[in-house]
């Protein structure tokens, strides 16, 4: 940061605001990317390859996850991290026209106890630990959420990455 003349407490606050403001966006990116990485993907089975080979190229559970956009109150400037189900889309047979044991199952579908299309209650689903027994599921080895909260949050990686964030833009969080 540039020296500069301050005039009023006004001006301090703008700068504070835009400073936490540009923090905040940057952690966010970071969250969400070692979220995806270090929680999500790792529950998933390696097969059918689908599931790693369509990562990048339609939305799939892992790449759903999004933030919204910043918001501001008289006390605070926050983020909240969501699904977003409706970027998936539901193909419940779309594994019919492979051989067994994939014959009968789909993408975000399937056959579920509560609905035909799953996409609104992964999250739920997901963070449960289970090891499944279809071929065509998350192994599920943790409850990703659970985990990332325990480890990311409370464990103390959310808090070294804002601050060494922080750092980075000149300020020093006590």
């Amino acid at each position: 940061m540039s020296n500069r003349v301050i005039h009023n407490i006004g001006e301090i606050e703008a700068i504070m605001e835009n400073l936490a403001r540009e923090i905040i966006e940057i952690v966010a990116e970071q969250v969400l990317k070692d979220f995806q990485n270090d929680y999500i993907a790792k529950v998933m089975k390696p097969q059918p390859n689908f599931y790693r080979a369509n990562r990048n190229r339609s939305p799939s559970f892992i790449s759903s996850w999004e933030w919204t956009k910043l918001k501001k109150d008289a006390t605070s400037i926050s983020k909240t991290m969501f699904y977003n189900y409706e970027k998936t889309k539901s193909s419940p047979h779309y594994f019919d026209r492979l051989n067994p044991p994939y014959k009968g199952f789909g993408i975000h579908g399937s056959e579920h106890p509560s609905s035909n299309d799953v996409r609104e209650f992964m999250p739920d689903i997901m963070n449960q630990e289970h090891v499944s027994d279809a071929p065509v599921t998350f192994d599920r080895p943790f409850a990703y959420w659970t985990q990332f909260i325990i480890q990311y949050v409370e464990g103390g990686k959310l808090k070294q990455l804002v601050d060494r964030t922080a750092k980075s833009k000149g300020l020093v969080l006590k």
